[in-house]
């Protein structure tokens, strides 16, 4: 399985060989292959993926991603330019949709705060494949969702830790300061006189004084 950023939406990929066969990725395995496929979209999906000039091809689906390679131009001998293709990764499925003779997916075509979703449609798959290729695409989105959560959990949960301990910190550091500062006001004087807690030297303590000027240890006046 690959892992990717959500919204890094692999459009028109050269992951084909010369007869618009797919090169496959590092320890990926094509699990099913349906040929003269349908493919469409919304204005949005089709503009974003970029494969308006796409009408039909071979569906292949894979343990990382769906991928659609089709013929797009009329050549006298085959050639990868011959072909285009998308491959849109489980990372960038929300939900599937299974209707008679195809199915849909809605994918997230551009990530961020603002993600836009968009659906792609694979029409024409025969009545004995689809509910395979389906429930396969289905499981691994679910398997994914899952993964995802569970590295997810413990850097929130770290996260949230450690803003409520800086925020703790914060709020006692801030309380002194105005300890500090008050005192000072109030007796209207820029130093205080006092005994070092390390070495018993008296000090001339100014605010934010840390390190005493005898013995030159760090110090916590108060």
């Amino acid at each position: 399985m690959i892992y990717r950023e959500k919204g890094e939406v692999f459009m028109s990929d050269r992951f084909w060989d010369e007869l618009g066969k797919p090169y496959v990725l590092e320890g990926e395995t094509i699990a099913h292959a349906v040929p003269e496929v349908e493919i469409s979209g919304t204005s949005t999906s089709a503009e974003r993926l970029d494969f308006r000039n796409l009408k039909k091809g071979d569906l292949y689906v894979t343990t990382n991603r769906v991928a659609f390679i089709g013929q797009v131009k009329k050549v006298k001998e085959l050639n990868r330019d011959a072909f285009d293709g998308i491959s849109i990764f489980y990372n960038d499925m929300e939900k599937i949709k299974v209707e008679k003779g195809k199915f849909s997916i809605l994918c997230i075509v551009r990530g961020g705060k603002k993600a836009v979703k968009a659906r792609v449609y694979f029409k024409k798959i025969p009545s004995d494949i689809l509910p395979m290729i389906t429930e396969y695409i289905n499981t691994n989105i679910q398997n994914l969702s899952d993964v995802l959560k569970t590295f997810d959990k413990p850097e929130k949960k770290e996260k949230q830790k450690a803003d409520k301990k800086k925020s703790a910190l914060e709020t006692q550091i801030s309380k002194e300061e105005l300890k500090r500062k008050k005192m000072f006001e109030e007796a209207e004087v820029e130093e205080i006189e006092m005994v070092c807690p390390l070495c018993g030297e008296t000090v001339y303590y100014t605010p934010g004084m840390t390190i005493c000027p005898h013995c030159n240890k760090k110090v916590k006046f108060f």
